[in-house]
């Protein structure tokens, strides 16, 4: 079932699924190019993210997420959650790709903290 989702997912215009789904809700026509210039900036934001930049954050915090503490140095260690650079004011919220914006956490803490902000 996942694997069929994520091909019906790849397949259409994620604009135009946005767009059809507020249809259905009834929101108000402003909302979706709100949603639109959220997405493109998103878009922008997101390759503001260099490698440069994402090695100097894991570096400055040691490869441990902060908000369980795990360590996986390098994302080498076997069994551990990776690390990931994550937005501390979320790109959905209009965070900036900066490192001052840029904590470490873990797969398992970066996909429960989601959108919200810490």
């Amino acid at each position: 079932m996942k694997q069929f989702l994520a091909d019906m997912l790849k397949q259409l215009d994620l604009k135009q699924f946005f767009a059809d789904g507020l249809k259905q809700t009834g929101a108000p026509k402003g909302s979706y190019k709100k949603l639109e210039q959220k997405w493109i900036f998103a878009k922008d934001e997101r390759a503001g993210v260099t490698r440069k930049l994402w090695l100097r954050v894991m570096f400055q915090g040691k490869w441990r997420c902060k908000h369980c503490g795990i360590q996986n140095w390098k994302n080498q260690e076997y069994g551990k959650p990776k690390m990931q650079a994550d937005h501390i004011m979320p790109i959905f919220h209009y965070g900036e790709s900066k490192q001052a914006n840029l904590q470490i956490l873990c797969s398992f803490c970066n996909k429960k903290k989601g959108t919200n902000r810490i």
